[in-house]
């Protein structure tokens, strides 16, 4: 018994545009790691020099649990002098160095820790910059063996005069804003 088929060619196409869109229209994971600037504290050091204390919530969505972190960083008063840091607490990190409870942030979860401290008055503290993460500072469950911590991670801040900038973002958004000059400059008919 011979079964005999006729295959439409336009209904074919509709089933394929169908499943072509509908793969397309899936949702992407974008990995993140999104550090926000939420409150400081002005304290003295042992000598009676000015420090301010930050203090930053961490919220992983990125690839999955985050078991060691710290940001390297570069912080700059309102004069546009750099500031030094605590020697001890010169990078941001959700993990603390020793007392600290909070051993890994899981996918989807928030922590928050008071973990850089700056040889200032914190009303004079104007930009922080996030400007790289070694890879042995950087422990991401599932992360791609391609992948850069630096890449994913997304500088905010509730406070109104500082700002917590991821560095390697701030050079590529002046370059695009560059570009988008360059754009802006070409009559509209030949763009």
């Amino acid at each position: 018994m011979h079964i005999k088929y006729t295959i439409n060619m336009k209904s074919s196409l509709k089933y394929i545009f169908f499943i072509a869109i509908s793969f397309s229209a899936m949702p992407t994971h974008t990995a993140t790691l999104d550090v926000k600037l939420i409150s400081y504290e002005d304290k003295k050091s042992y000598d009676g020099t000015a420090q301010c204390e930050l203090e930053f919530s961490f919220t992983n969505n990125s690839w999955g649990t985050i078991y060691g972190l710290r940001i390297d960083t570069e912080v700059f008063d309102d004069r546009k002098s750099k500031v030094s840091s605590n020697i001890i607490m010169s990078q941001i990190t959700p993990f603390a160095m020793i007392f600290g409870d909070v051993t890994s942030i899981r996918l989807g979860n928030s922590a928050t820790a008071k973990s850089l401290t700056v040889n200032e008055k914190c009303e004079y503290i104007a930009e922080i910059f996030m400007t790289k993460i070694k890879q042995e500072n950087c422990n991401i469950r599932m992360m791609p063996e391609e992948a850069k911590c630096i890449n994913i991670v997304r500088g905010s801040s509730d406070i109104s005069h500082i700002n917590l900038i991821n560095k390697n973002y701030s050079m590529n958004s002046s370059n695009d804003r560059d570009r988008n000059e360059l754009i802006n400059d070409i009559p509209r008919g030949l763009r």
